[in-house]
């Protein structure tokens, strides 16, 4: 009885999985769409929320150590009270939006906490979780295909019609989301043990790295293939065969370098640059731009200066906020249009020049997210952890960065300690999908503070622990029954 008992509660777990896995695609869909109507997104919002509850919910139920819980909402929540105080001190135009927003960068600590409760009490009753990742990216894919059938496709790159990124409304977070899925995917299809099946998934996987056009997931080609490549000789693989389809498939992405929509966004990207840089050249010659080391350039040399930031109308409702001079100070005076049409700089300068009058407490503490909008415009930055300084100050930052570097310390104290033990294939992957979801929160604003980004960051940061957990390599019972078993089997 007990053990039908049991096996209920497991299939009840592996069916709320699969949905929980199945609608995370599905609700992207249904924004994209609620978006284009001009609707609001709160019914996926909401969605959202109650997954997340339902989640969190769980693992705190099946957590042995319930404690941990309670410490992470006491600092999350201490800490939400005195930036609520410091941004109601300063004027709080928008409170809902503000709380909307931390609660997306506070999924990820939570869902991790969640998900290696879950993982740890269930273990490998559960279906394995890459057969979740191999169906969620199923769903993605045909998304993709229906959109480009349809011709609704939106383009990763709307402007410019380049890049296909399916009825998804971020690029960037997208883009990381495929990033992350496609390594555990190729390695399901490598655990099936049919050829076919590896090829035709490994194609294509990076046949949609390569056509959504953005620099991660062209470059994402090239670093899952050298960390499964070296993953497979550290575990000894001998099948020629699962060496080869990889390095062939990224060979053949590296020679069509110059037909990929990537390629085709840069040169469309640099023409436009170059043309306003020729225009910049000829207004203000080199030995006419302020070292720095001036008080203030002359007037004159301003009203050059005015002429060319004409051509970048997005920095003109941050010139009339702080004045043209303070804006080309923090540029530092450059006339670089590769560097002044950079979305990323752009944004940043104008929340450096923000952060920069606020007082000591808004410094520790951070702003609200109102004060990132100027006129028309949106300066959020693109950059996570930038983002997370500005809006939650030193002292958020510092909160965040302790729990990443807790999460990297203990993936490399396990490596160095058991690296033969932890260092498996499915663990390589794992790594895979974590490196790249690094590259996107330091490059772009599309994955700790997305809540459709941070699902599978922290999905694969908590499989990641569960994985070295597994392993045995910090239990010496565990470590020796493993080393055991293998001794038994390499005398057999």
């Amino acid at each position: 009885m007990e053990n039908t008992f049991k096996e209920t509660k497991h299939s009840y777990m592996n069916i709320f999985l699969l949905i929980l896995f199945a609608l995370q695609p599905i609700m992207d869909v249904l924004s994209f769409w609620l978006i284009e109507l001009g609707k609001s997104t709160t019914v996926t919002l909401l969605l959202r929320m109650l997954l997340f509850a339902a989640t969190v919910l769980i693992g705190f139920l099946v957590s042995r150590h319930k404690w941990i819980y309670f410490v992470t909402a006491g600092v999350l929540i201490s800490f939400w009270a005195i930036h609520y105080w410091n941004c109601y001190r300063i004027g709080y135009p928008g409170l809902l939006v503000d709380v909307s927003n931390y609660f997306r960068l506070i999924q990820t600590p939570v869902f991790i906490l969640a998900f290696l409760s879950i993982f740890r009490y269930y273990g490998d009753s559960l279906l394995p979780v890459r057969k979740y990742i191999l169906m969620n990216y199923g769903i993605i894919l045909l998304v993709l295909l229906l959109s480009v059938l349809t011709g609704t496709d939106p383009h990763t790159y709307s402007g410019d019609q380049i890049g296909v990124i399916g009825w998804f409304y971020n690029g960037n977070t997208q883009s990381a989301i495929i990033t992350m899925l496609v390594p555990l995917t190729i390695y399901t299809a490598y655990c099936s043990k049919k050829k076919w099946f590896f090829i035709v998934t490994t194609t294509i996987g990076f046949a949609n790295l390569f056509f959504t056009g953005t620099r991660v997931t062209y470059f994402a080609v090239f670093i899952i293939t050298g960390c499964f490549l070296f993953a497979l000789v550290v575990n000894k693989c001998k099948i020629w065969f699962y060496y080869m389809v990889p390095l062939v498939l990224a060979i053949v992405c590296a020679s069509c370098y110059t037909l990929s929509p990537m390629y085709e966004r840069l040169s469309n990207y640099n023409n436009h640059v170059h043309k306003q840089q020729e225009q910049a050249d000829s207004q203000m010659p080199e030995a006419e731009k302020p070292t720095g080391e001036d008080e203030a350039p002359s007037d004159d040399v301003l009203e050059k200066y005015r002429v060319i930031f004409e051509s970048l109308p997005r920095y003109q409702p941050m010139i009339e906020k702080f004045g043209l001079n303070a804006v080309l100070k923090q540029l530092n005076y450059s006339t670089n249009m590769s560097e002044l049409n950079n979305a990323r700089l752009m944004k940043n300068t104008y929340n450096y020049l923000l952060f920069n009058q606020q007082d000591t407490m808004t410094k520790l503490f951070g702003m609200h997210l109102e004060m990132e909008y100027c006129g028309s415009e949106n300066y959020d930055a693109e950059n996570d952890l930038l983002g997370i300084f500005f809006l939650y100050g030193y002292v958020g930052l510092t909160l965040y960065l302790l729990f990443i570097a807790g999460f990297v310390i203990y993936f490399l104290l396990s490596l160095i300690r058991g690296f033969q033990k932890v260092f498996t294939l499915e663990f390589a992957c794992v790594v895979a999908s974590l490196c790249m979801a690094v590259i996107t929160f330091i490059f772009t604003a599309g994955m700790l503070r997305r809540p459709n980004g941070s699902f599978y960051l922290s999905l694969f940061i908590a499989y990641g622990c569960y994985l070295i957990e597994r392993s045995g390599v910090w239990d010496k019972g565990k470590a020796l029954l493993v080393d055991k078993k293998q001794k038994e089997i390499g005398v057999k």
